[in-house]
């Protein structure tokens, strides 16, 4: 089995982020502010921590899978 590094691992998680977010995906518990691309928290992981409620989570740093976003055309 390949072990990649984690520089690289990083770097390709990022990418596939980026991704998800070009096709319509929002982080679930932050929301963007102004056009300097920030992220400001908005509340909701701790307690989903808590409960170990992770329901429509997708594993965005997982493989990519296209299924994760919506068609322009909608689901």
């Amino acid at each position: 089995m390949h072990s990649q590094d984690p520089l690289s691992s990083y770097f390709i998680h990022s990418m596939q982020s980026r991704k998800l977010q070009e096709h319509g995906w929002k982080p679930r518990w932050f929301q963007k502010e102004g056009e300097n691309g920030s992220f400001r928290y908005g509340g909701g992981y701790w307690e989903a921590r808590e409960q170990g409620n992770w329901d429509g989570c997708p594993n965005i740093f997982g493989e990519f899978n296209e299924d994760l976003v919506e068609s322009p055309e909608g689901p």
